[in-house]
């Protein structure tokens, strides 16, 4: 089974984002959505989106966080979603986001993105409430909660496969991610840390505040404008790195569709099994 290094994943994830064609079918559309979200619920009813301890936990508060939270990632599943079924399908992106909500392959990945959440992010959400009452015992719990995310990205293929109109389980993700999870790992990271850093020198050069502390409406268009691009560029980033994991762990082809699922015998998809689902 062939595999990628680290170097070549982040690579591969940069030079496909900043293509033309992904900033405008993709990156453009919902860095404009997440603009609009991020005016609406932190400038216009003021929920502190950023820094919700240092603000104070109210009811208010928590049910706008929530409501913000669900947005989010309903919007960033779009990202996703186009992107996987960009790369792994070379399907052709259009401009219309209403189309790819409609589709049924964008509410199984909400589902399996869900899934994932309660099951990656459980443990890091418990230690952080932990850390807030306890910063002892809330140390140790943040720790232990990023050494089970380390463990669990193992489970991710789930995504792409549920992007493209296929159905992996939680097993077969495990032995498909066999040998590729620490690369995919380090390179997400190197992703995360290349957006921020780009976030945080954008913020020194322009004197743009976090957006929580921005005393002017332009201030706060200007920081809003540009961290969303930025966290769409890093999401979409994060999408290809996926997928470039999912497509040599797995050897599907692009035009290769619906995904096969792995079984004991066949351990990579292969031409003849895609054959004989077509012809059934």
């Amino acid at each position: 089974m062939a595999k990628a290094s680290v170097g070549e994943i982040f690579s591969f994830a940069i030079k496909q984002t900043f293509r033309a064609d992904v900033i405008k079918t993709i990156v453009l559309p919902i860095a404009v959505i997440y603009f609009g979200l991020s005016f609406i619920f932190i400038w216009l009813l003021g929920i502190p989106v950023i820094d919700p301890i240092s603000a104070g936990v109210t009811t208010g508060t928590v049910f706008g966080l929530l409501i913000y939270l669900i947005i989010s990632i309903l919007v960033m599943v779009i990202v996703a979603v186009r992107t996987h079924r960009h790369y792994l399908l070379d399907e052709t992106m259009p401009r219309d986001i209403v189309s790819t909500i409609q589709s049924g392959y964008y509410w199984a990945y909400v589902r399996k993105a869900l899934l994932l959440i309660v099951v990656m992010f459980g443990p890091l959400f418990i230690a952080l409430i932990v850390m807030i009452f306890s910063n002892a015992i809330g140390f140790v719990g943040l720790i232990a909660a990023w050494v089970f995310l380390f463990y669990a990205i193992r489970w991710s293929l789930i995504l792409p496969a549920a992007a493209v109109g296929g159905v992996m389980s939680f097993a077969e993700s495990n032995k498909y991610f066999m040998g590729h999870k620490l690369f995919y790992f380090w390179a997400t990271v190197l992703i995360i840390l290349g957006f921020s850093l780009a976030n945080a020198i954008w913020g020194a050069f322009t004197g743009t505040a976090p957006l929580t502390e921005a005393s002017s409406l332009f201030g706060f268009l200007l920081g809003s404008a540009m961290e969303s691009l930025l966290t769409v560029f890093q999401a979409t980033a994060a999408a290809f790195a996926l997928s470039y994991v999912f497509k040599i762990a797995t050897g599907m082809e692009t035009e290769r569709t619906p995904f096969e699922p792995m079984t004991e015998s066949t351990p990579e998809i292969s031409d003849d099994s895609s054959d004989e689902t077509s012809d059934e």
